[in-house]
């Protein structure tokens, strides 16, 4: 999902995403339940497009310095000709178009302008003039975003922990119930659609439900304890790299982008479906999940030695963990939508297990102060530099700020990425869990009737 960049820093100053207090009766735990994950659903869906516009502004500057060092070369050698113009034009046109900058208002000269030699000279100098600015504005729109971004994710995980805890108070009263006496059943199995699209792998109810909600927990645990670790370290990292306007830390950064522990490289993402990074990146998952889910990392192959900074900029710029389908395989309809009635040794397990996963969320809330200052001082510290971008006329001190620009978006896409994405998904599993454990269970309370 895109959007304009205006649209994003529109979006941004009237993000207010909802948090749920205490003032809510438990009561119907399950109903309550539901409007959480439909809050945290819609309050993650803004934070990915926030992050998906940050990083598409971030390659339009990277594209305008590209520009701006071509016409550079250009005034070397007498200038643009009318040709170069015109290819210049439509460009910049389609770029600010996308970013939400009046084309007319961007002081690009017009094509007439590159008529005689003197002529064309004066217009690149007014064309740089332009696009410099331009590059300024997206830097400072870009710290504006890294700054929302600091206020959402607070929000947001304010609200992922309120449903962790009503999860766990859930679990512990289904876990509670799957004691009772009684353990002849009415009905032996029953049929769910929304649970069959919930929790299906491969496209099919899984018959082991109590191992796939394991399969679940050690995921959480994956990301709460080494997303957590990985954040902190490129936060320092990106917050170093900008005090000191250290382009070669890239080199580092990009050592330290690991896929998920117990992933997998994918040989052929295309033929799975999966979007392939450029070359150099590698795309791995993890094991599939309930509804035929994965931890899909794309991260620089093993050696980043010999890569030009600007090599290594695209890299920075394509590494990004995230929850996706596992494959195309994966369809929008199970094949099949009946569940066998859990055992209710089976449904304590589940319960149990669902108490474990809501644990492992509030454990990240550790994390989050420091999480949360870290950004804090990302988004000082590229305020700092933003003011030189488009501006500086040192060619190493253009590709350091160019680099630190890369080293900031990504910095602030891994503190939400993939943990803010991977928690939505992770309460509305475990909550479908949780309706599997209840709905077997009623199967029980019909037999005592």
């Amino acid at each position: 999902m895109r959007r304009s960049f205006t649209g994003l820093v529109a979006a941004m100053e009237n993000d207010k995403p909802k948090t749920d207090g205490d003032d809510k009766e438990i009561g119907d735990n399950a109903n309550s339940l539901e409007t959480d994950a439909i809050e945290i659903s819609d309050s993650a869906a803004e934070g990915e497009a926030h992050q998906a516009a940050t990083d598409e502004a971030e390659s339009t500057a990277e594209a305008l310095e590209n520009f701006a060092v071509a016409i550079r070369g250009a005034q070397a050698n007498g200038g643009l000709n009318e040709h170069g113009a015109q290819i210049l034009s439509i460009a910049t046109e389609h770029m600010f178009t996308r970013m939400g900058i009046d084309s007319h208002q961007s002081s690009m000269p017009a094509l007439e302008s590159y008529g005689t030699t003197s002529s064309r000279l004066q217009a690149g100098v007014i064309a740089l003039e332009a696009i410099n600015e331009q590059i300024k504005n997206i830097w400072k729109a870009i710290v504006a975003a890294i700054k929302k971004a600091y206020e959402w994710v607070k929000k947001y995980w304010l609200q992922v922990f309120g449903a962790a805890e009503k999860l766990q108070k859930r679990a512990k009263a289904l876990e509670e119930a799957a004691r009772s006496p009684g353990s002849t059943t009415k009905e032996k199995t029953f049929e769910n659609d929304r649970l069959a699209k919930a929790l299906a792998i491969d496209n099919a109810v899984p018959a082991n439900i109590v191992a796939e909600a394991t399969n679940l927990k050690e995921a959480v645990s994956t990301v709460v304890s080494v997303g957590a670790k990985l954040s902190g370290d490129i936060g320092e990292i990106a917050i170093k790299a900008l005090d000191e306007l250290k382009g070669d830390s890239l080199g580092p950064l990009l050592a330290m982008a690991k896929p998920f522990p117990g992933s997998d490289k994918v040989g052929d993402p295309q033929a799975e479906g999966l979007a392939a990074g450029q070359e150099g990146i590698e795309v791995s998952r993890s094991k599939q999940l309930p509804g035929g889910r994965a931890l899909i990392s794309r991260t620089p192959a093993a050696s980043t030695s010999g890569k030009t900074l600007e090599q290594m900029i695209k890299l920075v710029g394509e590494t990004s963990y995230t929850m996706g389908k596992y494959s195309s395989k994966i369809k929008d309809e199970p094949v099949g939508k009946k569940f066998n009635t859990a055992l209710k040794a089976d449904a304590g397990k589940i319960a149990n297990t669902v108490g474990l996963i809501a644990e492992e969320m509030l454990a990240y809330r550790k994390a989050t102060p420091k999480l949360e200052e870290m950004q804090s001082k990302l988004a000082a510290a590229a305020e700092k530099i933003a003011n030189g971008a488009g501006a500086e006329e040192d060619e190493a001190k253009r590709k350091d700020l160019s680099a630190c620009k890369s080293i900031a978006t990504m910095a602030n896409r891994v503190f939400t990425q993939p943990g803010a994405e991977f928690m939505k998904y992770a309460v509305n599993t475990s909550k479908a869990l949780l309706d599997y454990v209840e709905e077997s269970l009623k199967q029980y309370e019909k037999a005592a009737a």
